[in-house]
């Protein structure tokens, strides 16, 4: 072959890095400890090939680019000095290579001119396991075969590059190859690290786009890309939100000055980086920009909202998630691990879904695994996946969608129904925090919180004892069931109460609140209820045995066939105010039309929906007041279930408000909230008064006092 052919290979397959740097195309920051460590593999005797080893997106190929700074700035050993980087384009090097032998050919010529002693070159080859097996398909050698004896007899220097599993999948098999090289594994960078890598290339940004990016967008890109963005790696994840920021904001900010013919400097802040993520995933920007002491300081508040009668078990909960935000946990195990103890129906799950909504921004961030289908030695195979030669080895293990959502709960379901098998696995979590599955992959568990729940000893719930004593068998229970080595790894074994008819009615309030929102919120009907429909459902629906799952079921059972009835025949239409009570003889749920209700509609909606106009100073008369008492208790009197219903939506709010005040006082500022406080009783009461006085007067100062307090809180 030619000279000329020769040089024409070498430029077309392969890229001068060194020139690159001369031109300051390489911005490498960062990173020190592992440029030096490839650089002492490259000053060795033997075996100075270093093989970079690391996740997709971490910095592999910016080493290498550190390397070439360096070796331009002379800041090398003398060895190193004058060295030359070639990067092999391997996808070029095998398109078109029709003929057998014509792949290798290439090489050898690219080999050749590295061996050459004046040519003092280095060969870098990104994704190296591409030449593991290429060139068998015409028939040939592998062309791994080519590098492996110069690389024995020191002919050439080569560094490699890899990902994790492409290592154990191509390289690793091939004993001769992986002992010609010196492994380096790349780490993902830190947070703090990644920030500094932001800061080293934001003016390559802000030149590029003509914008201007504050601090709190780098910091919010390297917040949001770790919370959201789990599938892929610092610092790839975290440039590409700010990469794909700035050119959403640039776009937009053209189509402005286009349209309004100004010329505008803009930039990006933290908002704007926040508004890129919930454009990806259809998330509230709310959510998004809620802080991450904010979630934490209100989830005790919603979990009792959420979950109700287990007091003690969601301070718990609570406790061990606050110990584990606050950097108090071993970093190296998952976020929390809980035990839930207790029979069905008592909110197990929903407090698992709670905290993935509260903690994780979305439902989805809780990946259930229902434990039953885990049951026979053979099942475990779904959780990890097959060995390799094995049937199923192809399909997708279960636990590797954890890979994907790194921060989640994950929730195994009556972890008493699973084979032995599972909890070996199970120790490996929560002791280590990472799990290799059948295919070679890793799955990080450290930013995820660990749900087990049974429903072991749920009997002795039935039987009518103090909790106290039923813990102690319930322990029991656990110890009998359980190795000791698992139940020491969790963080807390948390028992919960069997629920009483007085919280199943606090449930069953809920459950009716959430239907009429689910059902009637986008028809503008209004659906209300009284006492008895509560108490019918209290009678019929609930069971020891079961808890307060059959609520919902009853519910949508009745009460949605109910409705759904009444809307197919067009007796529910949009504007109307219907009432939930029972038929008077047959004891039957029905919905009553309410066409009476101006007056108790007007004294609640004017104050909560509509803009309170102005009133007049003049003070009615004596003689007036008594009229209006009067025509108004006439009135109160022809509503008969509406009076009840409307004095039990006073109190409800009243209670409720009650409720969020005293968990105010007892995670927020206690002096503050005490006279917020003192000042709410004496308006409700002013409130109530002016009520029964002068309904068209003084209530309404007096109940918009009461919703400007609430609208500040």
């Amino acid at each position: 072959m030619s000279k000329e052919k020769e040089r024409e290979i070498i430029e077309r397959f392969t890229e001068n890095l060194n020139k690159k740097a001369k031109v300051n195309e390489l911005a490498v920051i960062g990173r020190e400890g592992e440029i030096k460590q490839l650089i002492y593999i490259l000053s060795r005797m033997m075996k100075n090939n270093p093989l970079l080893i690391g996740h997709p997106g971490v910095g592999k190929t910016a080493l290498v680019e550190g390397l070439v700074q360096r070796i331009k700035q002379e800041r090398v050993p003398d060895y190193l000095k004058g060295k030359i980087v070639y990067q092999l384009d391997m996808m070029s090097l095998m398109a078109g290579t029709k003929f057998q032998g014509e792949l290798e050919e290439r090489l050898k010529v690219i080999l050749n001119f590295m061996a050459q002693p004046e040519n003092n070159a280095i060969l870098f080859i990104d994704e190296i396991h591409l030449i593991v097996g290429a060139g068998r398909s015409q028939g040939a050698l592998d062309v791994s075969n080519l590098l492996k004896p110069m690389l024995s007899r020191g002919e050439i220097q080569c560094i490699g590059a890899t990902t994790r599993e492409e290592y154990r999948q191509y390289i690793e098999k091939d004993g001769a190859l992986v002992r010609r090289f010196s492994n380096i594994l790349v780490p993902e960078p830190s947070r703090e690290d990644t920030l500094r890598i932001l800061h080293g290339i934001r003016n390559y940004f802000e030149i590029y786009y003509e914008l201007k990016i504050y601090d709190e967008a780098l910091l919010a890109a390297v917040n949001f890309s770790q919370r959201y963005l789990t599938a892929t790696y610092l610092p790839d994840k975290a440039i590409d939100l700010l990469d794909e920021t700035c050119g959403r904001e640039k776009i937009e900010k053209l189509e402005e000055e286009a349209s309004h013919n100004v010329l505008r400097k803009y930039f990006i802040n933290r908002e704007d980086v926040a508004l890129t993520i919930t454009q990806k995933y259809d998330l509230p920007v709310g959510k998004v920009l809620a802080d991450e002491q904010q979630k934490l300081l209100f989830l005790p508040a919603i979990l009792q909202q959420r979950v109700k009668g287990q007091g003690a078990a969601l301070r718990a909960v609570s406790d061990a998630i606050f110990r584990a935000r606050a950097g108090i946990q071993d970093p190296h195990r998952p976020l929390a691990s809980f035990l839930f103890v207790g029979p069905t129906g008592v909110g197990k799950t929903e407090v698992a879904l709670t905290i993935a909504e509260q903690l994780f921004d979305q439902k989805k961030n809780l990946i259930r695994l229902d434990m039953t289908e885990f049951s026979e030695p053979h099942s475990i195979s779904k959780l990890i996946g097959s060995p390799p030669g094995y049937i199923g080895f192809e399909e997708r293990p279960r636990l590797e969608i954890i890979r994907e959502k790194m921060n989640s709960v994950v929730l195994f379901d009556e972890i008493e129904k699973s084979h032995p098998e599972v909890i070996n696995i199970l120790l490996q979590i929560l002791d280590n925090g990472f799990l290799t599955l059948a295919n070679g992959r890793e799955v990080n568990f450290r930013n995820t919180i660990i749900v087990l729940t049974t429903n072991l000893g749920s009997e002795l719930y039935f039987e009518k004892r103090k909790m106290e004593e039923i813990k102690k068998d319930l322990e029991f229970e656990l110890k009998s069931h359980f190795r000791p080595e698992f139940l020491n790894r969790l963080d807390e074994i948390v028992f919960f109460n069997s629920l009483s008819k007085e919280v199943i009615r606090e449930i069953i309030i809920k459950e009716l609140e959430l239907f009429i929102q689910r059902t009637f919120q986008e028809k503008n009907i209004k659906l209300r209820y009284n006492e008895e429909v509560v108490e019918k459902i209290l009678n019929e629906a609930y069971s020891i045995e079961y808890g307060a799952r059959p609520i919902k079921h009853y519910i949508e059972k009745k009460i949605g066939t109910l409705v759904a009835r009444q809307v197919v025949s067009q007796l529910l239409v949009s504007g109307g105010n219907y009432l939930l009570n029972l038929e008077q003889g047959t004891q039957e749920i029905k919905i009553t039309p309410l066409r009476s209700l101006e007056t108790g509609k007007n004294l609640l909606n004017n104050f909560k929906e509509r803009p309170v106009q102005e009133t007049s100073e003049k003070k009615s008369s004596e003689n007036e007041i008594p009229e209006k008492v009067s025509k108004l208790e006439e009135e109160i009197k022809s509503l008969k279930d509406d009076k009840l219903r409307l004095a039990a939506e006073i109190e409800n709010e009243r209670k409720s408000f009650r409720r969020q005040m005293e968990q105010m006082y007892k995670y927020g500022n206690k002096k503050l909230v005490s006279c917020v406080l003192d000042f709410f009783v004496d308006l409700e009461e002013k409130a109530l008064k002016a009520m029964r006085a002068d309904p068209e007067g003084k209530i309404k100062n007096h109940l918009l006092g009461i919703e400007m307090m609430r609208n500040i809180l």
